[in-house]
């Protein structure tokens, strides 16, 4: 995999509708898009995250899709992650893949992070549907802390982020409705970067 190239989600437009990944070089500069085809409903695929493993695969998730997509550095389709729940594929709207090779599988909808390992077999899942502190009403982003291992997940319903150790285990949160500081005072929290120091 080369270094510095911009694999960017882009929805449909009135222009061109079909969902697509931009593939921009390390001069910024674009060099193709990666049309989504070879699987079942990708007529109504709608990309919305990426992530890429230490191969060089990128891994995608659509708005709300029952699976995360995993693609060649081409774009070629080589599988799909569809975790179950009651006999019905959870539909995904998040993936994050963190520095051991750890794959994060999150479900707004369900209000649950589903963990794999690098080889994409199943370690465990996390997270309950709920208003209240522990629990998660609307899930819409999950960052790793690579040196304690913690999870945070931004809960937008809830206002809050849930810190969770490396195991799934809830610990504390932070934030909440509010315009004072330490609040949050949108609905429209969808994203959380860690950065290390």
């Amino acid at each position: 995999m080369k270094r510095g190239i911009f694999y960017i989600a882009q929805g449909r437009t009135d222009a061109d509708p079909r969902s697509k990944i931009s593939v921009f070089n390390p001069c910024l500069k674009w060099e193709r898009n990666i049309y989504l085809e070879g699987f079942e409903g990708a007529e109504s695929f709608v990309v919305y995250r990426l992530a890429l493993d230490k191969k060089g695969n990128i891994y995608v998730s659509g708005i709300h899709f029952p699976g995360v997509l995993i693609l060649n550095n081409q774009g070629k389709f080589l599988d799909m992650m569809s975790p179950e729940e009651g006999d019905k594929k959870v539909k995904l709207n998040n993936v994050t893949i963190d520095r051991n090779g750890r794959i994060y599988l999150l479900s707004e909808e369900d209000s649950r992070i589903f963990v794999y390992d690098e080889d994409k077999k199943f370690l465990f899942k996390f997270g309950e549907k709920g208003g209240s502190s522990g629990k998660l009403s609307r899930p819409r982003a999950i960052a790793i802390d690579s040196r304690s291992g913690n999870l945070y997940v931004v809960d937008y319903m809830r206002h809050t982020v849930n810190i969770y150790d490396k195991n799934g285990k809830y610990f504390s949160e932070f934030g909440g409705l509010g315009w004072e500081r330490g609040g949050f005072s949108t609905r429209r929290i969808s994203r959380l970067i860690l950065r290390e120091e």
